[in-house]
């Protein structure tokens, strides 16, 4: 473990990254029950490399810290009730966020992380992996192709094999995965520019109007 201590005053958005590294012939673990001691794998009087910034096996060596005086207020509210029995099930939440910050700062950009009931953590109820990774975002022909790790019968009319191309079932991890209105995946949609009448107008079973209603607000004067 490192101690980080600040010594004098720090201006306003000022911040800056620190790297944690070094070199290693021995490392002793003072424990209760006696110390430990640890030698590089290649043997005792080799020397362990800890590369400066370089995270290894969930440990991280580089942090960046900021001093701001940002602060918000985040709420959320159910804007539809659950729909039982269908195949997609949609839970619609507003969620908004407000800048509550003094003076002049402003917040340019969010980033919301959002956990929901699903079968891998929650006794194999809820969401399935299935129901979040239909489909992938193709950035290069800019529209969402089907998941070929999970292909969907109930989707009469498409291909079920993806336009991307995989290799194998690791390369649709790390993607940008995204939703199509009643055909699975999640649906996230930035509606600042929305006003009421929008969401009272928006079909919150099948969304089959949403496109219709995101033109309509960005089309606003």
């Amino acid at each position: 473990n490192v101690n980080v201590k600040m010594l004098g005053e720090i201006p306003e958005n000022a911040g800056g990254t620190i790297e944690y590294g070094g070199r290693a012939r021995v490392f002793t673990d003072v424990l209760t029950s006696g110390n430990r001691v640890y030698y590089p794998k290649e043997g005792i009087g080799q020397t362990y490399q800890a590369t400066m910034g370089v995270g290894y096996s969930g440990s991280v060596r580089k942090v960046t810290l900021l001093k701001t005086n940002l602060t918000w207020d985040t709420t959320y509210e159910p804007i539809s009730d659950n729909v039982l029995y269908d195949r997609y099930n949609y839970m619609v939440y507003k969620v908004t966020t407000t800048n509550t910050s003094t003076g002049s700062a402003e917040i340019d950009a969010l980033e919301y992380f959002m956990r929901v009931h699903n079968t891998e953590t929650n006794n194999n109820t809820g969401l399935t992996k299935q129901d979040h990774m239909q489909w992938i975002w193709d950035a290069d022909a800019k529209k969402p192709v089907l998941n070929p790790d999970y292909p969907n019968p109930l989707l009469k009319g498409l291909s079920l094999s993806s336009d991307l191309p995989l290799v194998n079932p690791r390369e649709t991890t790390n993607r940008e995965y995204v939703g199509v209105p009643n055909k699975g995946g999640v649906l996230i949609y930035n509606t600042s520019d929305w006003l009421p009448q929008d969401y009272e107008d928006l079909d919150k079973t099948l969304f089959s109007n949403l496109d219709k209603i995101m033109k309509r607000a960005a089309d606003r004067p």
